[in-house]
């Protein structure tokens, strides 16, 4: 498999939060992290995944694709496929995301998964964020075929 150098920009803190997660509750691991992977082209694009357990009905995502493979859809994928994952679950009516405050792709690729603009949070870091909503009531699983990245 061909892993890119510098693959990842948000750094690998996340990797050993979900490792020490999943070590204490196993059961908990599909509500951690994935490496994105195009097994077409047998390449590691980026990663992604939840910020956790569902509490009260809801779910946070994140991801990152490696700027190599950038703006060719990768990042539709990965939403479309934790969706899935998450809708799947009795246990999650929601799903949450945050984007930088300022103009970006991901705010696009939330859009286009059906996402809708929340409100405006300050991260604890002090950064503005927008924050996008997906109600599972609202969600229709209309088929979006693609490359299998998960």
């Amino acid at each position: 498999m061909e892993v890119l150098k510098n693959w990842i920009e948000t750094g690998t803190d996340i990797f050993k939060l979900s490792q020490d997660a999943i070590t204490n509750k196993p059961i908990s691991q599909i509500w951690w992290s994935y490496l994105a992977i195009d097994t077409q082209m047998n390449s590691l694009i980026g990663n992604c995944g939840f910020k956790g357990e569902p509490i009260d009905g809801r779910v946070e995502i994140g991801y990152e694709v490696c700027k190599t493979f950038r703006n060719q859809g990768y990042g539709t994928e990965k939403v479309l496929e934790l969706i899935n994952i998450a809708f799947c679950s009795k246990t999650v009516n929601s799903i949450l995301a945050r984007t930088l405050y300022h103009i970006n792709p991901s705010i696009t690729v939330l859009k286009n998964c059906g996402f809708n603009f929340l409100k405006e949070v300050i991260a604890q870091d002090k950064e503005k964020l927008n924050e996008w909503i997906l109600l599972k009531i609202n969600y229709s699983r209309s088929s979006k075929a693609g490359r299998k990245l998960l």
